[in-house]
């Protein structure tokens, strides 16, 4: 994988280098784009008619996030029209089982045992947000597998199936031991189960209370979109790696947050930043992405996916939330790593002090 420093300069007090990371899109075909984009562009379409129908008049941009995702707006009513699936796409999203169908991992199917019908699965291989989802595993797993000494610890915080990580420590070479963390039994039960194509990765899944409290999140709607249903309670005994244990500070040699941040307000973000640097060691690493604004089919992603409480975030609004964590980063350098759309930019920082 070819990785390029294309610019590096100063901000907010950082030395911020960008690079861009050549990724191709594991799935996609030519033919495929152009028929999820034509269905995209139809339910942007859709999505304005039905906000001007509602006497919405504010442009989209402007709209706040939703709370929970709008069953009745035309855009979703059509492609759960062409594919019943798609609603279980809508409210399942974060969870692993559903995670596994985007990646395609073999056998993988929602959590209800149902596969994805076939516009869904076009979808997965072909549209814009999920091409770059699979490339921000790709590149992940490239920055996080870059340089790792022998018996690291790891560990992954809002882990989800842990399918990126995983690839990143079998990448690395050098046998990393990776404490996955998540609020959801049903993740953490279902990234253990992935182990088994990852016999030389050592695996610790706890729960994810530590570093945020639902006083933090101030709002259970987070909770409930993003985590999806929790186990039933009799399921529990089961799950013996399921445990409350505090994570040690200063354990840690890489921290990695993907697909979390941005569902946490700023001054959130700064405090959790904060804690998690606080389970690195002195010159270890935390990488994260964020939404970017220059997404190029935003008015899909908020007309229609909706998304409930996602931020997009500039890479200077996410230089505020750096600065503004107190987080003691080596050499004030933060590294930017761009691919494909540049929808989901990771970043990079080593702690010290």
């Amino acid at each position: 994988m070819d990785c390029t420093l294309q610019n590096e300069r100063m901000s907010h007090g950082f030395i911020v280098s960008e690079y861009e990371l050549s990724i191709q899109p594991p799935f996609a075909t030519p033919e495929g784009r152009k028929r999820v984009d034509a269905l995209v562009a139809r339910a942007v379409q859709l999505s304005k008619e039905y906000r001007t129908a509602m006497g919405i008049t504010a442009p989209l941009h402007d709209i706040p996030r939703p709370r929970k995702i709008d069953m009745n707006n035309w855009a979703v009513r059509e492609y759960s029209r062409l594919d019943p699936t798609f609603q279980e796409f809508l409210l399942t999203a974060a969870a692993a089982t559903t995670v596994d169908l985007l990646y395609r991992q073999p056998g993988s199917t929602f959590a209800n045992g149902h596969l994805p019908g076939p516009m869904l699965d076009d979808f997965f291989c072909n549209s814009v947000d999920c091409i770059n989802i699979q490339g921000r595993a790709q590149a992940m797993s490239h920055v996080m597998s870059q340089d790792v000494r022998s018996e690291e610890n790891w560990i992954s915080l809002a882990c989800g199936n842990a399918f990126p990580t995983l690839e990143a420590a079998k990448a690395s070479g050098a046998n990393p031991h990776l404490t996955l963390v998540d609020f959801n039994f049903n993740n953490l039960w279902h990234a253990r189960r992935l182990q088994h194509q990852h016999r030389d990765v050592a695996i610790d899944a706890i729960a994810f209370r530590d570093l945020l409290t639902k006083r933090d999140l101030m709002d259970r709607q987070i909770i409930q979109q993003m985590l999806a249903p929790v186990i039933k309670a009799d399921l529990v005994g089961h799950i013996p790696y399921w445990n409350f244990r505090r994570l040690k500070k200063g354990h840690f040699h890489r921290a990695e947050i993907m697909g979390f941040m941005m569902y946490l307000p700023p001054e959130i973000a700064s405090r959790f930043l904060y804690k998690t640097s606080k389970l690195v060691r002195e010159n270890g690493v935390m990488v994260f992405d964020e939404l970017s604004p220059n997404h190029p089919q935003r008015d899909f992603y908020e007309g229609c996916l909706q998304w409930p409480l996602t931020r997009f975030r500039t890479i200077d609004d996410t230089l505020d939330i750096l600065r503004d964590s107190k987080v003691s980063i080596a050499d004030n350098t933060i590294r930017i790593y761009h691919y494909m759309d540049d929808i989901y930019p990771i970043h990079v920082i080593r702690r010290t002090g």
